[in-house]
């Protein structure tokens, strides 16, 4: 579980919205009610809301401080909210001393508009340049960013797909672009084939170990990419075990 969690100011209203959907209601005076008993106690509010708040709706803002989140306006124009977020939560680490410090997940920002996943994959970048572990999921994928040098990676089979993906972005074509080598996949790569964009990209590859196992060098940073199962084929290998 997070030890803390801030929503980026529109995503507070996406966050409310898909609790809706969910079946949660009456969210004004009784608080969330669940639908069904096996969604009781899912629901665990952020910590934080970050961000101008030119997006944030006021039934969206009344629900959640009602239940003790925190308004922490940050009105800057040269940052977007989830920049705010992540600075938020670097500050907090910070003025904790560093017991604070830890994983960051970033939930969201891998579809809706092009332009601002774009901006998802650049904030990993930025964030690859002082952590060692940041990750971004949404209902289809996780997505980290891999320094160059040599990974073991351990995929979960429980929740991960077999559908992978190494993505150079970022690396120009001087010199043939990333020189990346796999082992583990079903089309790996070797050394003596960059990759680059308007060149060869390893999309749609899949993992061949069954115990999920791939390594991978690379003298450039790459993105890794795997899909995630969907809740009703992890809930179907649960009743085949």
């Amino acid at each position: 579980a997070a030890v803390y969690r801030i929503c980026a100011d529109g995503a507070a209203n996406r966050l409310f919205d898909a609790l809706s959907s969910r079946g949660f209601r009456d969210f004004a005076e009784a608080g969330p009610v669940p639908m069904s008993p096996s969604e009781k106690g899912q629901f665990v509010p952020p910590n934080e809301i970050v961000g101008d708040l030119d997006s944030l709706r006021p039934e969206v803002r009344q629900f959640f401080e009602q239940r003790g989140t925190q308004i922490v306006q940050r009105p800057s124009q040269y940052a977007t909210d989830l920049q705010k977020s992540i600075q938020r939560a670097e500050d907090m680490e910070e003025e904790s001393g560093g017991w604070l410090r830890g994983d960051l997940l970033i939930y969201g920002g891998l579809s809706g508009r092009f332009d601002q996943t774009c901006h998802t994959l650049h904030v990993l970048w930025q964030l690859a340049e002082g952590r060692n572990r940041a990750w971004v999921v949404n209902d289809d994928s996780v997505t980290w960013l891999l320094p160059a040098g040599e990974h073991d990676l351990q995929m979960s089979q429980r929740v991960m797909g077999k559908t992978c993906g190494v993505l150079p972005l970022g690396i120009g074509v001087q010199n043939g672009g990333a020189r990346v080598v796999t082992n583990g996949l079903r089309w790996n790569l070797n050394a003596d084939t960059g990759t680059h964009l308007g060149g060869l990209l390893s999309t749609s590859n899949h993992m061949a170990n069954e115990d999920g196992i791939v390594k991978l060098q690379t003298d450039q940073p790459v993105y890794w990419t795997v899909e995630l199962k969907s809740d009703a084929e992890i809930a179907s290998a649960k009743r085949n075990l």
